[in-house]
């Protein structure tokens, strides 16, 4: 009978080989990413503008509804002059006097600050553009350790957690952070406190949320990828999904800001996620073997 063939009779490697194949593979997309950074550091302006896309918005919202109160209250108010709340008599107006309105520059409180701002928004660019080369090279360095079964389950696993991760991203960025910035300014009156987000406050806010809705879009193929692998039955992520619903609130109260709107904004995409990780599951969960009562009479 002939002898079972090894299957990493191929890539079978030393130790040291190993870490001479991890170097060169994480060499291959550090490389990547070092010349994207430089890329995004020449175009940092126009990277600059798409991280403050949300931002710009909120300010644009906000200057509408303070012109709007304003036209309410002169429409209220007819021996008003309307030069008191806008620049001028003319009807067709609408810009309001500073006073009234939030200015569209962004707070820089010390010298490097912008100059940091500008070195961290490269790196991201930098990393959003290397992290799928880098991704690959890890992948071709950990796939030589994996039988085929074991490869074909991660091949379906890495492309739905990437596409998963940039919903989240894209979620947050577009939904998320717009709508929340927009409810915790509103809440200040312009007319007493002067709304001056700082550069480097709002680089931190903006960042880390689009992060962890990344991290938290994985929810679905967590659920789905323990079910298939059978370590956790779609029975028992269903008996306690009270409990997640809680922890899901309790999640949202802890990575966003203080206010009910952000709050319910991540913690409702994580009860949805998590009952179309349940929906998904029913697919790919293995029927439990169940033993045959022995038959009576049987010899013992």
């Amino acid at each position: 009978m002939a002898a079972e063939q090894d299957p990493f009779e191929s890539t079978r490697m030393s130790l040291g080989d190993h870490l001479a194949e991890l170097r060169k593979r994480v060499l291959r997309g550090a490389v990547v990413i070092v010349v994207a950074f430089f890329v995004g550091w020449g175009f940092h302006e126009r990277i600059d503008d798409v991280v403050r896309r949300p931002l710009v918005q909120v300010l644009d919202w906000i200057d509408h509804d303070q012109v709007e109160k304003y036209e309410a209250r002169l429409r209220d108010e007819p021996g008003t002059e309307r030069a008191t709340y806008f620049q001028s008599n003319d009807p067709d107006d609408r810009n309001l006097r500073p006073e009234y309105t939030v200015t569209r520059r962004v707070a820089v409180m010390a010298f490097p600050e912008y100059f940091v701002y500008a070195l961290k928004i490269s790196l991201f660019f930098a990393l959003v553009v290397g992290a799928p080369v880098l991704l690959y090279q890890l992948w071709r360095f950990i796939a030589a350790g994996l039988y085929p079964r074991e490869q074909r389950i991660v091949m379906g696993v890495l492309p739905a957690s990437i596409g998963l991760f940039v919903a989240g991203a894209v979620f947050g960025y577009f939904v998320l952070i717009p709508y929340g910035m927009y409810f915790l300014a509103s809440a200040s009156p312009i007319e007493q406190f002067e709304f001056m987000p700082r550069l480097s406050e709002y680089l931190t806010f903006l960042s880390g949320l689009v992060l962890a809705l990344g991290f938290v879009f994985q929810l679905p193929l967590v659920v789905t990828t323990l079910v298939r692998v059978d370590l956790v039955r779609r029975s028992t992520f269903a008996r306690y999904r009270p409990h997640f619903i809680v922890a899901a609130f309790v999640a949202g109260a802890v990575l966003t800001p203080p206010d009910p709107i952000t709050q319910l904004l991540m913690a409702g995409p994580m009860v949805l996620l998590f009952e179309l990780g349940l929906w998904a599951a029913r697919f790919f969960e293995k029927e439990p073997i169940v033993e045959e009562p022995a038959r009576e009479g049987a010899a013992t």
